[in-house]
């Protein structure tokens, strides 16, 4: 079998309907439940793209005669999906080597991973691939799409956000990986602070070649000798004092940095967003310490375990937003009665107002596996379904600084939408189609895998 041939086969296999669909300059989809998430729902209502954007949503609209027509009468449209964080698609989470502040997803996501292809199939449409938890700074994600025979075609954004963990990796104390991770970034701003140095000496000695003349230099000592007593000591005065303090952040530009330092740097410059793992109650402080001591609390999310709904009154004040696990519902045995409680974390935070972006993972059961599935166990909880839908969708896409293009339907944003076959919430819903940025990449009538597990293909599921 030859190469090429045997590259075609893998690629038809993980990724069924790669490429099987180009993004049409027009693409209407008519007679739907339309749920922008953001503002009002839609009883049959259309949707027209075009050119990969949302020109218009309403009840009356014309559809244009060249535009592709996906008919979703009794169906419901709602944004794509947004996963906030994972790092399936990795060929392994996290590097042996605990700080690594320079290294990116890139060279270690597989395109053609099967988690991509399940993505797709849930409507996970807009995914952060990030390093994992098992590191003190982890590197830098990739907000990508899941299609695409190339990284460079699936992303989204480059540069979309450092990992960092508040919480001990295995066979570390929390004392020496706190302190490990507060080592690291003294030691960084040093390096900064030696470059800023350097910058400024080098400006100087500059400016010191294009001096005045001498004769100048002569008039000056001679203007200087007239000054009154008074004005001496000032001056002298003025040279005693210690020079104002060197803020590299201020001092040092993109060009003035080595590829190692670039990420960690736009992360305390606070261009970049930052994703905090926190396992426990008790890592929450030191995650909020750290973040504001290095003045990047502004831009960062928190990854949290179950555990950590004991630290929801510190989050809030924090002004942070949160990561759910997967399964969000908190076990513990209460001491007095000896029975098993349990917290459902989407309720505690949703109660207290923090905003919350649920979660899904690819190795659990069905109802992890899919946010759809997330949110309706949510609302089963006591969540509002406003706020469940929010955090597959607006939430998670604002974490990742998103909130203009994506998580939303309205005119301009990204043309990424699902077609369900029915309510959300309801669990024998389906994802019908699922459109990005225009394209139409997938068709349930078209998932022959998924029609061989259910049984619904033409050879009875066989």
């Amino acid at each position: 079998m030859s190469k090429k041939f045997l590259t075609l086969s893998l690629l038809s296999l993980v990724a069924p309907q790669a490429g099987a669909f180009q993004a049409p300059e027009k693409l209407a989809i008519t007679g739907a439940k339309v749920i922008t998430v953001s503002g009002e729902t839609y009883e049959k209502a259309n949707v027209l793209l075009e050119n990969g954007r949302i020109q218009a949503i309403g009840k009356d609209l014309e559809i244009p005669w060249d535009a592709k027509v996906i008919d979703a009468s009794g169906k419901v449209v709602m944004p794509g999906l947004v996963v906030a964080q994972t790092n399936e698609g990795l060929d392994r989470p996290n590097e042996n080597v605990p700080v690594t502040p320079f290294l990116s997803v890139l060279d270690a996501l597989n395109p053609v991973d099967a988690f991509f292809e399940d993505s797709l199939r849930e409507g996970h449409a807009t995914i952060l691939v990030i390093p994992g938890n098992e590191t003190v700074i982890g590197g830098t994600g990739r907000v990508v799409k899941p299609h695409g025979l190339t990284v460079e075609s699936m992303t989204v954004r480059v540069d979309g956000g450092m990992k960092i963990a508040a919480s001990p990796r295995r066979g570390v104390s929390a004392m020496a990986h706190v302190a490990e991770l507060r080592k690291a970034f003294v030691e960084f701003r040093d390096e900064l602070e030696v470059a800023a140095e350097k910058k400024l000496a080098s400006a100087k000695n500059e400016k010191k070649a294009e001096a005045p003349s001498a004769a100048a230099g002569k008039a000056d000592d001679k203007k200087a000798d007239e000054k009154k007593p008074e004005e001496k000591k000032g001056d002298d005065k003025k040279a005693a004092e210690k020079p104002a303090p060197i803020d590299p952040l201020q001092v040092l530009e993109w060009r003035d940095l080595t590829p190692r330092q670039r990420a960690l740097f736009e992360v305390l410059s606070g261009r970049m967003p930052v994703f905090l793992w926190c396992e426990r109650a008790m890592d929450v402080a030191h995650a909020i310490e750290i973040a504001k001591s290095q003045g990047f609390l502004a831009r960062t999310t928190l990854v949290i375990g179950a555990e950590c709904w004991k630290a929801a009154d510190e989050i809030k004040a924090a002004g942070l937003s949160v990561i759910l696990p997967s399964d969000f519902v908190h076990r513990e045995i209460d001491p007095l009665t000896g029975k098993e409680r349990e917290t459902s974390l989407p309720k505690v935070f949703a109660a207290k107002g923090i905003p919350f972006a649920l979660n899904a993972t690819s190795r659990g059961a069905l109802l992890e596996r899919s946010l759809l599935l997330r949110a309706a166990s949510a609302v089963a909880a006591g969540v509002e379904p406003a706020v469940a839908l929010r955090a597959i969708t607006l939430e998670p896409a604002r974490m990742l600084g998103l909130q203009d293009s994506h998580g939303s339907l309205e005119v301009g944003k990204a043309g990424t939408l699902l077609v369900l076959s029915g309510d959300p919430f309801r669990s024998g819903t389906w994802v019908e189609e699922v459109v990005i940025d225009g394209a139409h990449l997938y068709s349930r009538s078209k998932d022959d895998r998924l029609q061989r597990l259910t049984g619904d293909s033409k050879d009875g599921g066989r």
